[in-house]
């Protein structure tokens, strides 16, 4: 495999400090010159020869988590193999460089002979969508920094970034999930107090009720329900005329962050997009597969009659800036509109995976 050779800094400074220097013993005859001169020249070769041989029989890979979303770190998980037999590998770095993919790079000090070293890099996506990593190197500059030598290493190898999840508070999930949740008999994690029962070593303190532990002269604990839903439905209908428009992509992260808010919570809902419905009950990540790469392109201009039942709610996920085109119709469902939520999508709410 060839090895490309890029100029360093250093090296641009030595080599023209060597043709100088030549210069100078061939228009002056001196013997302490030429000397110079040729073993400026030797390192030179020295150089070439030591980094070509501590880039040989080296073996790059890249593993990705199984799952990534936009905007937020990640690591990756890098391991190079050296298959030389006796030769060590000093002074490694593995870097991706590729434009349209995002930037990964790590430094190995040391690879063994027939053996290997691994660790983890850091990186992030900016943007959803499928990356397809194709080119992958590992430079060295040792042993005098003269050059970059690089051996390239091709692949193709698809990588998924899901979209952007925000982390939302208990206020905005009580205001877009009215008239969602009503009352269990089943014991869970909502703020509806169930009932009380005496207290255990595995109970939090923070649960104790204290007035209660003091009328009856023993500690006891609350129970809180279980938030028990009714039918969800949620319609995505926010399609502007240029899919490159920010607000849609704005639109697939906040319903993408719906989606985790609600398999969080134990909501079952059904989200429904254009020929495809989705039940967050089961996994939500056929649905973040589907917006990872979902161009919008498939935009709905219809009217839809949904079946009337008082155990159905609607929520209509769309944008004052961009026209409806999805028109529900339904005299038995509960239907309520997500329109104000695009200041709700802070930097510093991004949940950390």
């Amino acid at each position: 495999m060839p090895i490309a050779v890029e100029f360093t800094r250093e090296g641009v400074i030595f080599v023209l400090l060597s043709l100088a220097i030549g210069a100078a013993a061939v228009n002056t005859g001196n013997n302490v010159l030429y000397l110079i001169f040729s073993l400026m020249l030797g390192m030179i070769v020295v150089s070439g020869i030591a980094s070509r041989r501590i880039l040989q029989g080296l073996q790059p890979t890249l593993q990705f988590p199984d799952h990534l979303f936009a905007g937020i770190p990640s690591l990756c998980y890098i391991s190079i193999s050296n298959t030389k037999k006796t030769f060590p590998s000093l002074a490694i770095r593995f870097a991706v460089r590729d434009p349209k993919f995002t930037s990964i790079s790590r430094h190995f000090f040391y690879i063994p002979a027939q053996n290997h070293a691994s660790g983890y890099a850091r990186f992030l996506f900016p943007r959803r969508g499928i990356f397809t990593l194709r080119e992958m190197e590992l430079q060295t500059q040792f042993p005098f920094s003269f050059f970059l030598k690089i051996r390239r290493y091709f692949l193709d190898q698809p990588v998924r970034v899901y979209p952007r999840i925000y982390r939302f508070s208990e206020d905005i999930l009580s205001r877009f999930s009215e008239g969602i949740l009503r009352e269990s008999p089943y014991r869970g994690d909502s703020q509806q107090l169930l009932h009380l029962r005496d207290y255990n070593s595995r109970d939090s303190s923070k649960r104790i009720h204290w007035k209660a532990s003091a009328r009856a002269e023993k500690l006891l604990v609350k129970e809180y329900q279980r938030e028990q839903g009714r039918d969800l439905y949620l319609y995505f209908d926010c399609f502007p005329e240029d899919p490159r428009d920010p607000t849609f992509e704005s639109a697939v992260s906040f319903l993408a962050s719906l989606a985790f808010l609600f398999k969080e919570k134990e909501i079952d809902a059904r989200i429904v997009l254009p020929g495809n419905v989705f039940d967050t009950a089961i996994s939500i990540i056929p649905l973040l597969s589907y917006l990872a790469e979902w161009n919008g392109k498939d935009s709905p201009n219809e009217k839809l009659e949904l079946p009337e039942s008082p155990e159905m709610v609607v929520l209509q996920l769309r944008s004052r800036r961009i026209s409806s085109r999805l028109r529900l119709v339904s005299s038995g469902a509960r239907n309520l509109y997500v329109e104000d939520w695009q200041h709700l999508m802070r930097e510093d709410s991004t949940i950390e995976i």
